[in-house]
């Protein structure tokens, strides 16, 4: 491809006003287009053309008119060609219809012409009278429409300035994107602002310029700063490199900048360490985490800004002072880019992905080491001027023509399968792959595309169309699915808000798993929970629950909660006091997703549908529970009053619902799902529902959501169970929006006191004897239910049953089993007996890794019950059986071979009772134990420990000196352990019944793990 550039300059011989009529004639347009075209611009590409012998027949045109045009080569290994008028050859064809067409202008050929039929006997006018009357009427009708046309194309070139006034980079840009690019730099990127903001007006809606990955309010703090990023800048670079193995970046700007202000701005918003005469040095502060990053470095000045590693700015200024030669690679790339609006290069592709983090930069790495076998990637954006617009150019270069030809040939087949994709999903963006050039050339690849005036709609029906085969469910899950019709499908009507049930409690008051103590509108609120965390600080966990709404969104959240906040009876505030990163206490809570219920009230089952959310929030260091008098906040509740029903028949693939600002797209799927993409107002699309050829709402099997590339919105693939004939999508028609306030103050969640938690059972007797019969039993045979062991050993007196045991780099270790014995009593009525200790594991690579791992054991009955205090067993499951688990997340072994250690059965022969007191955070400290109250909710007190547990036989709650507990138990969830007290009322004290002798017996193990 070659580029045909007018820079403005004359043959020799020729002055402006012959070479503008001269042009007129040879582009049949007239002076004022010609004038207003050409020449105010410092350069014009008017077309591209493909062949050298129609860029030459250009030349040759332009120079007998009296002007120089250039001829740029487009492709890599093309040497600019200049056209030199005094050696010009003349015009190959003086004819319009032979000057080349397309482009920037339709230039008109000239119409065929038929001789006339005469009669032989007639006078025989001159044949150009004959024409000139024949087709007189023709060329009338012919000159307005032209007359129109040229209008039109004048309107447009106005409009379009910034499309056609091509420009050039100065030696001024070149030398600061030279100092930009050192040694060990891998890309660099430039953006043209002035022109990128003139051509805004062309593409659509303004861009947000803070909706742009460059920091949380970046740009907005500036304006507020009086610093207009739009105004004030004119050219963009960015530039990586990778130092020392470490990637890193820097960012020139070059405009009109306040340096006063932009140092200003920079102390308020980062942490400056020094303040320079020229900028500063400061970190970056993680707002999530509060850690400060590296030294930054920011250079400021009326007509630069530079910021990046300290070094690196310093080098770049050094580099732009000593005026640096410009490289090879960078003089090719300014070359390449000259003319685009916006231009990257990459030198090295394979390191692409350390620019950017998470998935971006997998998958940027990914791309980078397929292509790193490339010389250089060149990226840009270029502007077309009819139709308006812009075209995205990629240009691929290498020396290895392998390379090259395989790139081709994936580029291909990856093409043809989006363009199939598109079809089904995006047929609107057909054009845009037809639009598609991908051309092998000497020494590369080029592919072009070109976007119209709507550029912003179209590049983002584009990107959607290239990905959504990655988010459709295609033609996935079993071709034939049996039919299941959904007997309860969620109901969508017109309603009101008389049909809500304000401050009507019945069915939380039904709800055995949910405690409340006010109401907000239609939604009830509790504290569920009082923990204390690792710095003992109080956490108050708060729940709200609505039932029976109507109208509910089948995802997504049909409410919000918001803490205000929580206050002392003086009316201070004890929420903790955030210094740095997001103040989650504050934070508005989603109440959804809708999710069925069934609870009994006076023996007779009640279902429906509700919502909940649940928080956590944090009081400041060393507020107590008691210091708390409320919770104060409110329920944002957008109560669909409307709703309208759209019907969509198969095939569903591209078929679109635009309302409002929100749109919906479905995309590809197999007979039993549906996927669709979906953006615009939260809260508009209340369901989608499949339905069968019958009309009849199908049920819905497993799904995926998540969000869909660039921010586009959602993305969902359903699986359906049963065959999809259409589908109804139900979308809010008018919303009403609602605030409750509520005011929680009961914090402390109280038992029930109609639940009887005690349980007559007959006292087990300690002996000398009963603890010898365990040491010496038998290990039991055992018989297991769906959870079968993965391995077996026998461990003195107990049998082992492994369950899992595996490592991973992500998880750490994880070792879950159970012990068992013999049935016998005494053990069962210890909270815990003993301890499972790992002192070593063999890797599988044959490393032996010391280790301190243990795990309480607390030995349960297992089968029977007790019936009139005495427990009756259950003959075909005599033992008892005490779960081993645990987790160590930092240890990452590659593999378990063998774990090394022992059974310590530790069973008490003297005790003593000492109380601690019942108050959240307090806690009781022995030599070889500690305990902590360390959660409180409704009906049970939960205490942390540290230490040997077999230290410890029973807790019990005290209130007025009577127990208002049941027996304690041991509790592990997710390898965390803890001690469950189940409470019948609030205790004054907790009693502790504490071992001072004891019995106790080691039996050592080397169990070896089967292979993962």
């Amino acid at each position: 491809m070659r580029k045909l550039v007018f820079r403005g300059v004359l043959a020799k011989g020729f002055d402006k006003p012959q070479a503008v009529a001269n042009l007129a004639k040879l582009l049949k347009l007239d002076e004022a287009q010609v004038e207003a075209k050409l020449f105010p611009a410092k350069a014009v590409t008017l077309k591209r053309v493909s062949t050298e012998a129609d860029a030459n027949k250009w030349q040759r045109a332009f120079a007998q008119a009296g002007a120089v045009l250039d001829i740029v080569p487009d492709e890599p290994g093309m040497v600019e060609a200049k056209g030199d008028p005094a050696t010009a050859a003349q015009p190959e064809s003086k004819s319009p219809s032979d000057s080349p067409s397309g482009g920037t202008t339709a230039y008109p050929e000239a119409p065929a012409q038929a001789s006339p039929q005469t009669d032989a006997s007639s006078p025989q006018p001159e044949p150009s009278k004959v024409r000139q009357k024949s087709r007189k009427g023709f060329y009338i009708g012919l000159g307005f429409a032209a007359n129109l046309v040229i209008g039109g194309i004048i309107i447009a070139l106005w409009f379009t300035r910034p499309l056609w006034q091509i420009g050039e980079l100065s030696a001024g840009d070149q030398a600061l994107g030279t100092a930009m690019v050192t040694e060990d730099s891998f890309a660099i990127a430039r953006v043209d602002v002035r022109r990128v903001n003139a051509l805004e007006g062309l593409s659509g809606d303004r861009v947000d310029l803070n909706s742009l990955p460059v920091g949380d309010g970046l740009l907005d703090s500036l304006a507020r700063a009086g610093l207009n990023v739009r105004a004030d800048v004119d050219m963009l670079w960015l530039a990586g490199y990778v130092a020392d193995d470490k990637p890193g970046s820097v960012l020139l700007a070059s405009g009109r900048f306040d340096a006063e202000r932009l140092q200003a701005w920079l102390a308020e918003r980062y942490e400056v360490e020094q303040s320079l005469s020229d900028g500063a040095v400061f970190r970056m502060v993680d707002a999530a985490s509060c850690e400060k990053g590296e030294l930054i470095r920011a250079f400021v000045s009326e007509n630069l800004v530079v910021v990046g590693d300290v070094e690196r700015v310093a080098l770049v200024l050094e580099r732009i002072a000593q005026n640096t030669p410009v490289s090879e690679r960078v003089k090719h790339w300014f070359a390449v880019s000259e003319s685009q609006l916006v231009s990257a290069a990459i030198f090295a592709p394979e390191n692409i992905g350390h620019s950017v983090s998470g998935l971006a930069g997998m998958m940027l790495g990914g791309m980078g080491e397929a292509a790193s076998a490339a010389d250089g990637v060149y990226l840009g954006v270029e502007s077309v001027v009819l139709p308006p617009g812009v075209e995205f150019q990629l240009l691929l270069e290498s020396v290895n023509r392998d390379f090259l030809d395989q790139a081709k040939t994936s580029f291909d087949e990856r093409l043809a399968d989006m363009r199939a994709t598109a079809e089904a999903n995006y047929p609107e963006t057909l054009k845009f792959y037809d639009r598609l050039s991908v051309r092998r050339t000497e020494g590369g690849l080029q592919a072009a595309v070109r976007f119209d005036k709507n550029l912003r709609t179209e590049v983002s029906q584009w990107v959607n169309s290239m990905f959504s085969g990655s988010i459709s469910a295609g033609g996935s899950g079993p071709a034939e699915v049996a039919e299941e019709i959904d007997d309860n499908p969620p109901v969508y009507a017109q309603t009101s808000m008389h049909s809500l049930k304000l401050n009507d409690s019945s069915a939380a008051q039904s709800d055995p798993f949910f405690y409340f103590s006010t109401s907000a509108g239609p939604f009830q609120l509790g504290v569920q929970s009082l923990e204390v965390n690792a710095e003992q600080q109080v956490m108050i966990n708060l729940e709200s629950r609505g039932y029976d709404l109507p109208n509910l969104p089948s995802r997504g959240a049909a409410a919000t909660m918001v803490l205000t906040d929580i206050v002392d009876t003086q009316g201070n505030s004890l929420l903790l006091v955030v210094e740095c990163g997001t103040d989650t206490n504050r934070e508005a809570v989603d109440i959804g997703q809708a999710i069925s219920y069934s609870n009994y009230v006076d023996g007779e089952s009640v279902s429906g549908m509700r919502v909940n959310a649940k928080a956590t929030y944090v009081l400041r260091p060393y507020a107590s529970a008691s210091d708390v008098d409320q919770l104060r906040g409110y329920i944002e509740y957008p109560l669909t009053l409307d709703v309208e029903t759209i019907n969509l028949q198969q095939p569903l693939a591209g078929q679109t619902i635009e309302r409002d600002g929100f749109s919906l797209r479905f995309t590809q799927a197999g007979p039993n799902a549906i996927s669709y993409q979906y953006q615009g107002e939260p809260g508009k699309l209340l369901h989608v529902a499949a339905l069968n050829s019958a009309g009849q709402p199908l049920e819905s099997g497993g799904a995926m959501w998540g969000g869909a590339f660039f921010g586009q919105g959602q993305t969902a693939n359903v699986d359906i169970k049963g065959e999809v004939a259409s589908v109804n999508v139900i979308l809010a028609k008018q919303v009403q929006h609602e605030r409750y306030e509520f005011v929680v103050d009961s914090i402390i969640p109280e038992p029930d006191s109609d639940t009887d938690y005690s349980f007559a059972r007959e006292p087990i007797e300690w002996s000398q004897k009963s603890w010898q019969n365990i040491y010496t039993g038998n290990a039991p045979e055992v018989t297991y239910g769906w959870n079968k062991p993965i391995a077996e050993n026998d461990i003195g007196p107990m049998r082992l049953a492994v369950y899992e045991a595996s490592s991973s780099q992500h998880f750490g270790t994880r070792f879950t089993g159970e012990l068992f014995l013999e049935f016998n009593l005494p053990i069962t009525s210890l909270l815990s007996s003993g301890q499972f200790v790992v002192e070593s594991l063999v890797t599988g690579s044959g490393e032996n890794i010391d280790t301190e791992i243990s795990s309480a054991l607390s030995f349960a009955l297992d089968g029977g019950m007790w019936m009139n205090g005495v427990y009756q067993k259950d003959e075909d499951s005599s033992w008892v059986k005490a779960r081993v688990d645990w987790r160590d997340r930092e240890l990452k072994p590659d593999a378990l071979q063998e774990l090394v250690g022992y059974v310590m059965l530790s069973l008490p022969v003297s005790t003593e009772q000492q109380s601690m007191p019942f108050q959240l955070g307090d806690g009781w400290r022995g030599s070889d134990l500690e305990l902590t109250l360390s959660k409180l909710e409704a009906g049970a007190a939960y205490l942390s420990y540290a230490g040997d547990l077999s230290s410890v036989v029973a807790i019990e709650g005290l209130k007025d000196g009577e127990s208002v507990t049941d027996a304690a138990e041991f509790h592990s969830m997710f390898g965390e352990s803890s001690i469950k007290l189940p409470l019948k009322a609030m205790p004054d004290e907790l009693l502790l019944t504490l071992v001072t002798e004891s019995n106790q017996q080691r039996f050592p193990f080397r169990l070896s793990m089967p292979a993962e």
